[in-house]
């Protein structure tokens, strides 16, 4: 079986099956809920034909999640000023060193 790597298309479709089931509070996101990343990837296989596990699913929700909570503490950095204007951030090098 070919190995399954997330491209943006299906990182998106991912992303916005969480926002969904998350908003229509049909799914509630625990640690150890596998049966909600088993049905999240069953529906991505079936609408991308790729191969997804829910072990995939699950390490990439955690991965996003931990990401998040990375940039949440940065903006809350008093060495980093948020720029909505021009929708980018604005540190100097030794920040995005830590950051990134």
């Amino acid at each position: 079986m070919a190995a399954v790597f997330w491209v943006q298309d299906d990182l998106q479709l991912f992303l916005a099956m969480l926002i969904d089931e998350t908003r229509a509070g049909t799914i509630h996101f625990t640690w150890g809920n596998t049966t909600v990343f088993k049905q999240i990837a069953e529906r991505l296989q079936q609408q991308t034909g790729k191969n997804y596990t829910s072990d995939m699913v699950n390490r990439e929700f955690h991965r996003l999640h931990t990401r998040y909570y990375s940039w949440q503490e940065a903006l809350r950095c008093r060495f980093v000023r948020l720029l909505p204007e021009e929708n980018r951030l604005l540190a100097s090098d030794e920040v995005w060193e830590m950051l990134v």
